[in-house]
């Protein structure tokens, strides 16, 4: 683990291989850096891929006052020498990535967003996570983590070995729980809201989402695939919201596809 100094805060990273840099943000509530295990593993004899833990969660410190996600990002990319990227975001994490290709254009390659959540819908999400935090008050957070776990929206086919995983995680960062959810409550989005912009969105994206995910996620899928010019979608059947580890086999394989193509148009271009 590598940590970087931004904006007043410190995140924590990994970063391995080499080629262009692809950036991989992390979601799913509460999940870290380590839930991109398969992705970076597949990415890293192709790619610089950067994994890294957004403020609040994983290694990375805890927000104490009003921030943004896509600052701290663009700050981390500043500190390492990444001029231009490709994001891979999940849920929360595509909801940064979506900010951040609208705040700062120039430096993304494509992006690729699964089971994409909105900085736009920001209150209705921490409506959502301050009942989850409470709930865990009551009720105990392991028994909220293992309800999490075990709902189909969440993880439909995965086995047992990958539900532990992700119980650690959850575990492991009982302190976001304890908070209010504070990197989500005290998260500055982006503005103009993102929604009201995402037909300004110019670089090449993927979408992917689960079959079994929430009709809300699916809904968020619909709205980003009319509005995003060059937006494609894939739908992963028996899948859900947790899709790299729900199904990580196709969706290291529509992502390996999806930023080869992007990559060889790039090439294309510059001959």
């Amino acid at each position: 683990m590598r940590t970087a100094a931004v904006n007043g805060a410190t995140l924590a990273y990994d970063i391995t291989g080499s080629g262009p840099p692809v950036v991989l943000i992390s979601g799913g509530g509460t999940l870290d850096r380590r839930m991109w295990h398969a992705q970076v593993a597949a990415l890293a004899p192709l790619q610089t891929v950067l994994c890294y833990d957004v403020r609040g969660v994983g290694g990375s410190s805890p927000p104490d006052d009003s921030f943004s996600h896509s600052d701290d990002l663009h700050a981390l990319l500043q500190s390492i020498g990444i001029r231009r990227a490709s994001l891979v975001g999940l849920s929360f994490g595509a909801g940064v990535a979506i900010d951040f290709s609208l705040d700062y254009p120039e430096m993304v390659q494509a992006l690729v967003l699964a089971a994409p959540g909105l900085s736009s819908d920001k209150d209705a999400n921490v409506q959502a996570a301050l009942a989850a935090a409470e709930a865990a008050r009551k009720e105990g957070l392991p028994t909220i983590v293992d309800a999490i776990v075990n709902n189909d929206a969440v993880l439909a086919s995965a086995g047992d070995d990958v539900r532990r995983r992700v119980r650690t995680m959850y575990m492991d960062n009982a302190h976001v729980f304890a908070s209010d959810f504070a990197m989500v409550r005290l998260w500055r989005p982006t503005d103009p809201p993102a929604a009201q912009r995402l037909s300004t969105i110019r670089a090449r994206t993927l979408i992917l989402v689960g079959d079994r995910d929430t009709a809300h996620v699916r809904d968020t899928v619909d709205r980003l695939t009319a509005r995003i010019p060059s937006a494609e979608e894939r739908v992963f059947k028996g899948a859900g919201h947790l899709l790299n580890l729900d199904a990580p086999d196709a969706f290291n394989e529509a992502m390996l596809d999806f930023l080869a193509r992007v990559q060889h148009a790039r090439d294309d271009n510059e001959l």
